[in-house]
């Protein structure tokens, strides 16, 4: 189990999510907060504090399968979330202020009602195992566990997965790339750890990731720069560029 200090985003969900818990995983920009916390339980090999920034969100995505889809529902509408009027998060978005919690699931032949409004991604099917999912508590209750998380390399996978995708406007999302470059640059040791316990689905998928950034002159590590200069003010995307390129390859190389 791995003992964070959350952030408030983090801290809220898992208020908000309560019982259901272990009925859901988080992925996306919450889980890669998970992904790059420093470990603080007691067990934790010592380390350095890593600082890496990334894009800022309040969005907490979450994978659920459809038979539990009814009670997180429940138990997010029982906590004072909301279901969403905005254009593209009706029936699969809660809100209760600034805190917005979506939901996700795996394909299942037979949805029920609930579970029919969800965004359904066939890939989320490798969160049902367990050595692709990471148990998280809070650092003033180190044993009391909180959430789950997709773990390092179910992260890059899952965002492998994504690489491409759009924006309902229209404009491509650059932070895929990105956030995959995070977790080699901030935590290459637990991605080897997690990809080495992964199944084989997903490591081709981290294999993948870090072929597609390894490319100098690609458009996924180009992507990753741009995005790193946006949010960084740093503007020497060439400099970033390179960078990129250089960790995605090191790492390629040390998981073969």
């Amino acid at each position: 189990m791995k003992v964070i200090a959350p952030s408030g985003l983090l801290r809220e969900a898992a208020d908000a999510l309560g019982p259901v818990w272990q009925e859901v995983v988080v992925i996306g920009a919450a889980a890669l907060q998970i992904v790059l916390a420093d470990d603080l339980s007691a067990n934790a090999a010592p380390v350095g504090l890593i600082e890496f920034v990334v894009s800022p969100t309040r969005d907490v995505d979450v994978a659920v399968e459809m038979p539990a889809a009814e009670a997180v529902v429940s138990q997010l509408e029982h906590a004072g979330l909301e279901p969403s009027d905005e254009p593209y998060e009706r029936g699969f978005t809660w809100v209760r202020g600034d805190l917005k919690v979506q939901l996700v699931r795996p394909f299942h032949p037979f949805p029920s009602t609930t579970a029919e409004r969800l965004p359904t991604n066939p890939q989320l099917s490798l969160l049902a195992r367990l050595q692709h999912r990471l148990t998280v508590a809070f650092e003033e209750a180190p044993i009391e566990p909180r959430l789950q998380s997709a773990n390092a390399a179910a992260l890059v996978a899952l965002k492998q997965v994504a690489f491409g995708r759009t924006r309902p406007d229209g404009t491509a999302v650059a932070r895929d790339y990105h956030d995959v470059y995070a977790v080699v640059a901030a935590r290459s040791d637990d991605l080897e750890l997690a990809y080495r316990a992964a199944d084989y689905h997903v490591r081709s998928l981290v294999d993948r990731a870090l072929a597609n950034l390894a490319v100098q002159g690609g458009p996924q590590s180009r992507a990753a720069a741009e995005q790193h200069a946006a949010i960084t003010g740093d503007l020497n995307i060439a400099t970033h560029e390179r960078a990129i390129v250089r960790a995605s390859t090191l790492m390629a190389r040390r998981l073969q």
